[in-house]
């Protein structure tokens, strides 16, 4: 009322407390406590509508490049700090410039994508990517904005949408003339994620020339290292590894690991252990299982430590088979209740499919419980026919078969 009634006085107040925040902290904080301040600071010039001037104070003294939730974890202060910005829900105001709407949207999505909201995440991407194909006619971002939808979509299991983003992705992001070095980076995170697509629609001999095309891009730009790095070698390495084809893995990982180490990203590191851990599951005879168990929970550990929760059910699903190898059945369904549950609350359908399998495949392994069994697979089987995971029939229908 009071607000409605005055809205000058107010406006004027919010601006005084404004100043006085900003007056009171250093020009460049790096700590937790010190930018607390500043995220109030950027509340009350919003709401005295002085959206440029908290643009400037959030972008350059809050958020520096990433400071706030990559080392200081404050997602959730960053995530409110940029709905000040909008007046509707993820519709920034119109009194900041266009690219600086952007930058709210993207990151926005991608906050929201790390704390498991993939679901919410989508509303603030789509805008992003309006805005930048539309209005400012920038290809690069555009390009990045559908990789960042299809790969929220690929989690939510809706496999079919992420194929077609990543379609669009491609064809944008090839026509791109910017930045080539960023163009280099969503032309083959793209193709590579396309790649993952087909292989989980079972389509394995179109994931592969997908992610050839990816390797010799990655290899035409850069020369530190050869192989797919990261998420994109993860994906590439799961292909792999369904086609047997273990040493080629064990051999790329050993020299990406190498590089994960050097650049020091937590998400690297923890995906070349997933990709190593499982081939030398594959090949238990020649490598301890103390030594896998220990790549596995160095993954697990790097995963946890990237603030991704899509990405947690994957290092969870290593612990468990390595706990299930070693016959310690109790360790691993400790590991699959956390990704049941992590999957169930953020709707990571696809992961939620996988975890079922393996819920059935730790009860079989057991020798009793087979009507549980049964129940996780009836849960995986109809999960995998909702979202066309063809890839994971074979495996349901052998361990219907084990079961009768």
């Amino acid at each position: 009322w009071f607000e409605k009634k005055f809205p000058e006085g107010v406006g004027k107040a919010h601006e005084i407390v404004f100043r006085e925040l900003l007056a009171a902290v250093k020009q460049v904080p790096t700590t937790a406590e010190e930018i607390s301040p500043l995220y109030m600071a950027v509340y009350h010039a919003c709401r005295a509508k002085l959206f440029r001037e908290a643009f400037n104070v959030y972008e350059n003294q809050v958020y520096q490049g990433g400071l706030t939730w990559q080392k200081l974890g404050l997602l959730n202060a960053d995530l409110t700090a940029l709905s000040n910005f909008c007046t509707q829900p993820w519709k920034p105001s119109t009194d900041l410039e266009p690219k600086d709407q952007g930058f709210v949207l993207v990151l926005g999505g991608f906050l929201l994508r790390c704390l498991g909201r993939i679901d919410d995440a989508i509303k603030p991407l789509d805008g992003a990517f309006e805005l930048h194909d539309t209005e400012l006619k920038d290809l690069k971002e555009a390009a990045n904005d559908l990789d960042n939808l299809a790969q929220c979509h690929f989690s939510l299991g809706n496999l079919n949408k992420c194929r077609e983003l990543c379609l669009r992705s491609i064809v944008i992001a090839d026509e791109s003339k910017s930045d080539p070095s960023h163009s280099v980076k969503v032309k083959v995170v793209t193709r590579s994620l396309h790649g993952h697509v087909l292989h989980h629609l079972g389509e394995f001999n179109a994931a592969e020339k997908l992610f050839l095309e990816a390797e010799a891009i990655w290899q035409k730009e850069q020369g530190e290292c050869k192989f797919l790095c990261s998420a994109s070698g993860f994906r590439y390495c799961m292909l792999l590894l369904r086609q047997s084809r273990v040493d080629e893995v064990l051999m790329r990982t050993d020299q990406t690991s190498r590089w994960a180490d050097k650049s020091r990203s937590n998400l690297a590191i923890g995906f070349d252990c997933l990709s190593r851990g499982w081939a030398m599951l594959q090949y238990e005879k020649t490598f301890e299982l103390s030594d896998t168990r220990r790549v596995f929970e160095k993954g697990l550990e790097s995963i946890r430590n990237v603030n991704m929760v899509e990405h947690l059910p994957l290092a969870l699903f290593g612990m468990a088979d390595v706990e299930m190898t070693m016959r310690q059945f109790e360790n691993a369904k400790m590991y699959l209740d956390e990704a049941i549950e992590t999957c169930t609350i953020c709707n990571l359908r696809l992961h939620l499919c996988d975890a079922h399998i393996r819920f059935a495949k730790c009860f079989v392994l057991t020798g009793r419980n087979k009507a549980i069994a049964k129940k996780h697979l009836s849960m995986a089987d109809d999960l995998a026919k909702q979202i066309n995971y063809r890839a994971c029939f074979k495996t349901i229908d052998e361990i219907i078969a084990h079961i009768s």
